[in-house]
Formats: C-alpha cells, structure tokens, sequence
C-alpha cells in the first residue's frame, strides 16, 4: 500500500515539528485517549532504540501478555510503526483512524507534520485496543517528541546516546542528551543503558536524581559480563546468566541488557526468566545486520556468498557495524564488499570513512529518495582510505558487479534505513 493512499498530511510530509502543542491539541479534542494507555514503556536514545523495542516485545510476549508497541521509521509499509497485539495494524483501521485524525485537525485548525498524525493514529488504536504492555519509541530527541505525552510510563529506557539530528537537538553530547533525559518521569522506573561517553552519564544521573526518577544506570546499579556463549547481567541483588540474544553484534548485548533490565525491575508484570531467554533468543528485529538467505537479490550471487543489510545510519551505529565486520572476518575470513548508500543530512564523510575502513571494497549506489547523497560525494570520501571504490545506478547493478575473481565474499549492504526499505522490497 502506498504513502499516498495511506497517508495524510502530504503536504507535511517531511516536516518536524519540535514542539508538543499540535499532539497534545489533537488529543485534548479525542478526550485525552493516551490516558486510557496502561502499562507504557518508553524507549529513548540514538542507538538501539528499535531493537531495544523488539527485545522487550519478545520478552512480554514469551511471558503471555499481549503488547502494542510504535515504532518508526518503517521499512515497507507504514503499517509496521503500528502494532496492535504484535501484528501491524490493518489497512481498515489505520485508514479510519487516519480519515478521523483528519477531519479532527481540519474542524480545529491544527497543523499536524505526519509523525504527529501517525502517533495520534497510534494513540487511538491502542487506547482502542487493550493491551497488557504497551511499547511507544521516540521519533527524535525526547523532551518535545510527540510521543512524550504519557505522563507516568511502566518504565522509560534511554538507549546509547551520541551526535546524531544536531541541527534540532543541538551540537554536543550534552545538548542530545538534555534531550533524551526528558523521557523519564518522577517516581518512575528509568534504565539508563550503556553509555560511551561518560559525561552524558553522569547527566543522565544527575538528571533522574533532580526530578526523582528512580533510574537504574549501566556501570552503576548494572553492569554486563560477556562470556563467549553467554553473558551475565550483575545487579545489586543478583546475577543474572542469559544466553546471547538473537540479534547479531556486539552492541545489541547491551540493547538486549537494558530491555532485561526494564522488564524484570518493573513492578506489575510478572516475568520469569525461562520467559527472558525464551524471548532474547527469539527476537527479531529487520535490517540490523540482518543477514539474506533467499530472494531476487540474493539470487544474484554466486552460492556461498554472504549477503548482509544493516541500517546504521550515523557515526555510533557505524562504529558498531564495522566493529562487526573486524569480528567476522576472524570468525570467517573472506572479501568484505561493501554496498552503500547515505541520505545526505548524515555526515556522509564520516560514516563512509568508517566502513571504508574495515571492508576491501566499496560500491556507492543512488537509492530512491530525494535526500539520497549522490554516489561520487560518497566515492571521493572513500578514495581518501583507499581506491578500491566503485559506483552503480542502482542496488541490481551493484550486486550484479560483484566481482566472482576475488573468491567467498560477504557483501553488507549499508548506510541508510530507508535504502534498507527499497532493498527488503526489490528481495521480495
């Protein structure tokens, strides 16, 4: 189903809003439903956040309760943001609620940008459709997110957080995460997960004690001890042995970690810890290095290869992406092929020179969308780390270009998640 059919405002679509006041005028008008919302948790950060959600999902799901959970950006449909009892909402439901949303800002004369109208559309749904857990993810920043609007969550958690939308959230760490601190609330669970920058945690500190959050922080109250099948989540009470989740990479222990941590320090649900590891080895989350097996594009290869796609999309994610690949390449060594493609409001500069880094050879591609950096930007950068560098037109070209001399490769698809999107549907 196209962004056309399904959505509205058009006009706004790539519009943001930094400011509350159009959520909460859409919602004062349908009486407040966010009030009718139990059992929220909130998920905030630069980093993980999307995984953090789906690890938290699978583990409420292991345990038998039914979850709603927004999410954004999607992949394919505008649907996946929405989920209502783990499936995505139905075309019926999401066109209503949309029309009603609709009609409700035109009748009151308030301009909506399209994450506001999808997160009231959301808020309805699940104020519609009762749910034991409810899972709601920041679009950007926190403070004046629309999704700030629950006022005392189950539990917010803030993810790792580093420079990422600097021209609305500000240019340093601290300003980011100023930002983000304002997802949790007084007298309300707070994980604050691993941080690299230890400044930002001890802000993030600082700030849950000055309105009396009673925040669980990584290396504080928490900390994780990896083993090689297994990792160890040391509180102060316990010790926790789980097995390595799902999800690949070494940053998703710690994205897994925080959403451990939310779910068994809450108070009202009961989780057990067979339904912990049922749901951490379970979790499924598309497009963080997630590896292809089958379909059109994957057919290209030849048998044997590797075909990879992962939406890091800033420095951070990039950072962990090619700490990846190092650790690949001792598990299986062989040619590492990067295909990639950067909107151009990234620093496209440095996150190609981080993945240039770490494979032997890179194609830069034009994907569909009008912010898409153009491919010899991208190729300039790279011939500053080396000159084995190539462009296509297109994803197709690129895999089709893959050179079969250089023996076993593992080709990564990366930089954008929207690249991400066009290519789970041309694989389709």
């Amino acid at each position: 189903m196209s962004i056309k059919e399904l959505c509205w405002p058009q006009h706004n679509y790539n519009k943001i809003q930094y400011t509350l006041q159009p959520i909460v005028n859409i919602l004062t008008k349908f009486g407040n439903p966010q009030l009718k919302i139990k059992n929220v948790i909130h998920v905030g950060g630069t980093n993980g956040k999307g995984s953090t959600t789906a690890f938290t999902k699978a583990i409420a799901e292991a345990a038998g309760y039914k979850v709603n959970r927004y999410t954004s950006p999607h992949l394919l449909c505008f649907n996946e943001r929405i989920e209502i009892s783990g499936q995505p909402i139905v075309d019926q439901l999401f066109l209503d609620l949309m029309a009603e949303c609709k009609r409700m800002s035109e009748l009151h004369n308030i301009d909506l940008s399209i994450f506001e109208a999808l997160t009231a559309v959301a808020i309805l749904a699940f104020s519609e459709e009762d749910a034991d857990l409810t899972i709601l993810e920041v679009g950007m920043g926190g403070k004046l997110d629309a999704t700030n609007i629950i006022a005392t969550p189950l539990a917010s958690i803030i993810t790792s957080i580093s420079l990422d939308h600097i021209k609305m959230l500000g240019p340093t760490l601290i300003d980011i995460a100023s930002n983000k601190a304002a997802i949790m609330k007084y007298n309300c669970l707070t994980i604050i997960d691993k941080q690299e920058d230890l400044s930002v945690k001890k802000y993030l500190q600082d700030y849950a004690n000055y309105i009396g959050s009673n925040a669980l922080c990584y290396n504080s109250e928490w900390f994780v001890r990896e083993n090689k099948n297994e990792f160890t989540i040391i509180t102060q009470e316990e010790e926790i042995k789980l097995p390595w989740p799902s999800l690949k990479g070494r940053h998703q222990l710690y994205n897994c970690a925080g959403a451990v941590m939310a779910m068994i320090s809450q108070k009202t649900l009961e989780i057990d810890m067979k339904a912990v590891e049922e749901g951490i080895v379970n979790t499924e989350w598309s497009a963080r290095l997630q590896k292809i097996t089958d379909g059109k594009l994957y057919a290209l290869l030849p048998k044997g290869f590797e075909l990879w796609i992962d939406g890091a999309h800033n420095e951070d994610g990039c950072k962990k992406l090619a700490q990846w690949i190092e650790e690949s390449k001792m598990i299986r060594p062989m040619h590492n092929h990067a295909i990639i493609g950067i909107l151009n409001t990234k620093d496209v500069k440095t996150i190609t020179q981080i993945i240039c880094s770490v494979v032997d050879e890179m194609t830069a591609i034009k994907f569909d969308n009008n912010k898409a950096s153009d491919p010899i930007e991208i190729i300039s950068y790279a011939k500053t780390i080396h000159n084995n560098v190539n462009v296509s037109s297109n994803i197709e070209e690129a895999i089709t270009k893959v050179d079969h001399s250089k023996g076993m490769q593992r080709v990564i698809i990366c930089g954008s998640l929207y690249l991400m999107g066009e290519v789970l549907s041309k694989n389709s």
